[in-house]
C-alpha cells in the first residue's frame, strides 16, 4: 500500500490499519525533517513527486520486497509531499510479519529502494533563505 499526502502523517492511524490477528511483529520507520543538512540550518524540506509514475514504482517495490521476504504480510509506505517542517515525519514505512526475523533486513532494503527508485525529490529550504535540491543518502 502506497500513498502520497500533503497532510501530516497520522502514524497511529496507519499502525491501526496495519494490525491483523495473524501479525506477530511490526516494524516502523519514520523519516523526519532534521534541522541541518551538511552543517547548514534547515527551515524545512519540500518534497515533489512524479505522481503519474510513483504509484507503479511503489507497486514494483512492494512486489520485490514480498518476493524476497515471503513472511512479510503488509507493507505500507506513506510519503509527504510539499513542505515538511523540522521534527515532522516525511516518510512512514510499516512492515508486518507473523514473526520478527525478516523484518529488520526487509526494512533496510525497502528504505534503500524507496530512495533509489521512487520518483520523489526533496529540496532543502535553509534558514538563510536559499534553496537547494538534495540527493538521497544511502
Amino acid at each position: 500500500m502506497f500513498q502520497l499526502t500533503p497532510l501530516p502523517i497520522n502514524i497511529s492511524n496507519w499502525i491501526q490499519q496495519a494490525q491483523r490477528p495473524e501479525i506477530g511483529a511490526m516494524e516502523l520507520f519514520i523519516g523526519m525533517t532534521r534541522n541541518n543538512q551538511e552543517d547548514l540550518g534547515i527551515h524545512s524540506l519540500y518534497y515533489e513527486a512524479y505522481e503519474e509514475m510513483v504509484g507503479q514504482s511503489a507497486q514494483t517495490l512492494e512486489k520485490t520486497i514480498k518476493e524476497r521476504y515471503p513472511s512479510i504480510r503488509e507493507l505500507i509506505i506513506i510519503h509527504r509531499t510539499g513542505s515538511v517542517p523540522i521534527m515532522e515525519p516525511s516518510l512512514l514505512v510499516i512492515l508486518t510479519a507473523s514473526h520478527r526475523k525478516s523484518l529488520f533486513q526487509a526494512m533496510e532494503e525497502c528504505i534503500d529502494l524507496i530512495k533509489k527508485n521512487l520518483p520523489i525529490w526533496k529540496k532543502g529550504i535553509y534558514e538563510d533563505g536559499h534553496e537547494q535540491w538534495l540527493t538521497n543518502q544511502f
